[in-house]
């Protein structure tokens, strides 16, 4: 007894609308994830009045991430789940009186906050289980065990927070890991959580036509990026954002593939309203984070930049220009959790 893994880090629902929109093709999203999340290519009058039903069978982290994804829970001590909710902060909404997408006036955005609501109902968890008939499987567990550990590797993600008043900025973080595999960065203004804009409407044709302004992520004026790793630049120039696009692609090891891509369909929209700008550390594998290629960063004084800088002129496809903002860090890395005899675990970051 005791004995915790913690795998939640903040922001999980940012994270989890990142690795979406730019792991998810559109085939997928207009397909399974239409059905599942119940979502529509356009919003209805009546949409968040009645209660939309939802199934979420994609899970970050060790729930939905680990490799075997099979395990035998008798060796494990006993396992309680927790989820946390966010705030009404997260919602989409748009004002009556004028159309979805149009930008809601400051009486709506201070109401949103304080009276917007919601809340789940039927509440139902589905787990998929295997059973071997022989005792073969159990003989060779408890040979490992006997042995030493068993080793169930994962997804782990770290976050870092910085706020700055302008985009000519480098934003600092550090993080010891055995293996650091990407790592991403969203820019928002600073007030996100407290005003919200409602719905904003993407420009894409096909997909899905409206966000929350909580998880729009914008270039905001933006000329060049670069990150700075243990003073080694990655890439080794400042790129524009087409070029942070095709390292998007890149860092997906995307580029030379025909059945890739992701839910973001348009230039307009990359630059105001989906922009992650993404570098890889690892190598390119099928074996999922069984294959551990990433960046070791421990026993090292590690320090990362994420450095950008305003265009001059400002492209006049961007729509909007940051001046305060936040820039939020998503370091994706690889832990173990090593189970051993007598339901003793313990976790390696």
């Amino acid at each position: 007894g005791g004995q915790q893994l913690t795998t939640g880090f903040q922001g999980y629902n940012t994270v989890s609308c990142v690795l979406d929109t730019i792991k998810t093709t559109l085939s997928k999203e207009m397909t399974y994830q239409r059905v599942f999340k119940n979502q529509e290519i356009s919003v209805a009058e009546n949409f968040y009045s009645k209660p939309r039903p939802y199934i979420l069978n994609q899970w970050l982290s060790f729930l939905g991430e680990a490799e075997p994804s099979y395990i035998d829970t008798s060796c494990c001590p006993p396992i309680q789940i927790r989820l946390y909710l966010a705030g009404p902060e997260v919602l989409g909404c748009y004002q009556t009186s004028l159309t979805p997408g149009a930008a809601i006036d400051t009486k709506a955005q201070e109401e949103l906050v304080s009276k917007g609501n919601f809340k789940l109902e039927g509440l139902y968890f589905t787990v998929e289980t295997i059973t071997f008939s022989s005792g073969v499987y159990d003989a060779a567990v408890e040979s490992k065990l006997r042995d030493g550990f068993l080793e169930i590797p994962y997804s782990n993600y770290f976050t870092f927070f910085e706020g700055a008043a302008t985009l000519d900025k480098s934003t600092r973080f550090s993080l010891s890991s055995q293996c650091i595999n990407n790592i991403y960065a969203v820019q928002r203004p600073s007030d996100y959580r407290e005003k919200s804009k409602g719905l904003i409407k993407l420009e894409n044709t096909c997909g899905t036509a409206y966000l929350p302004s909580y998880f729009q992520f914008s270039a905001g004026g933006l000329g060049a990026l670069q990150f700075n790793i243990n003073n080694l630049f990655v890439p080794n120039y400042r790129v524009d954002p087409l070029a942070a696009f095709n390292l998007l692609t890149i860092g997906k090891a995307d580029n030379y593939g025909t059945l890739s891509g992701c839910k973001i369909n348009s230039y307009e929209d990359w630059l105001n309203n989906q922009f992650i700008p993404m570098v890889r550390l690892n190598l390119p594998s099928e074996m999922g984070v069984r294959s551990m290629t990433g960046l070791d960063s421990r026993g090292l004084n590690s320090s990362f930049y994420y450095q950008t800088s305003t265009a001059s002129p400002v492209d006049e496809l961007q729509k909007q220009v940051l001046t305060t903002n936040e820039t939020m860090i998503i370091c994706e890395t690889t832990a173990v959790l090593r189970i051993g005899q007598n339901r003793v675990i313990e976790t390696v970051f």
